[in-house]
């Protein structure tokens, strides 16, 4: 992904709109594929933190 800087930083830059939108459409991918292993993660916590509060 081209920072903006990169993008404005001359006066001839070529932005193609289809190849922005498959980069930002892969990187939203990304960042949900992140969050959903995130709640995996956090669920796996609670139910250990649940247990471990039961045993005491």
């Amino acid at each position: 992904m081209p920072s903006a800087k990169d993008l404005t930083g001359t006066d001839d830059y070529n932005l193609n709109l289809s190849d922005m939108q498959k980069i930002q459409m892969e990187k939203i991918e990304e960042l949900y594929l992140h969050l959903i292993k995130q709640q995996k993660d956090i669920e796996l916590l609670k139910k250990e933190s649940t247990e471990l509060k039961q045993l005491i």
